[in-house]
């Protein structure tokens, strides 16, 4: 299963990757061509706590609970910004000139955020289709009803 996932490059510039998710038996592997953070936390997570991994689905699962959570975290940065943007254009006050700048300047941060919550919205849509799969999946590998309730929840909004 492969989705692609949003999370901050170099400079803390959004961008997306693809990262595929192999189950095989109770391991799950990961191929991932960057290290979004959401990797490091939810290791960091497993380390810290005695979680009940006991299959690669389980491992699975506790990961995208984390990347969900990241992408909430973007999601909440992207609504302040965007809300201060929009005081700051309502509530502009001095010479026309000047004016003229700051709404330059914030036409361009407009732009930027519209570019990371599109990011945001394909990383959405990517992490629902897989989530659709896997619960085909756990159906099918007959993994119990617990883990199959806790993967068919996100796919049923």
């Amino acid at each position: 299963m492969t989705a692609t996932l949003l999370y901050l490059g170099e400079a803390a510039e959004a961008k997306t990757t693809p990262v595929s998710f192999i189950l095989s038996g109770a391991r799950l592997v990961t191929l991932r061509y960057a290290e979004p953070r959401a990797f490091p936390i939810f290791a960091a997570r497993c380390n810290r706590q005695e979680p009940n991994l006991g299959s690669g689905t389980a491992v699975l699962m506790g990961l995208l609970d984390t990347i969900v959570d990241r992408l909430a975290d973007f999601i909440e940065r992207i609504q302040g910004e965007v809300e201060t943007l929009s005081h700051s254009v309502f509530e502009n006050k001095g010479a026309v000139a000047a004016r003229q700048r700051r709404f330059d300047v914030v036409l361009q941060s407009i732009g930027r955020e519209g570019e990371v919550a599109s990011k945001a919205r394909e990383s959405c849509h990517s992490l629902g289709r897989l989530l659709t799969f896997l619960a085909f999946t756990v159906n099918e590998r007959k993994e119990g009803k617990p883990l199959y309730a806790r993967v068919r929840a996100p796919c049923a909004m």
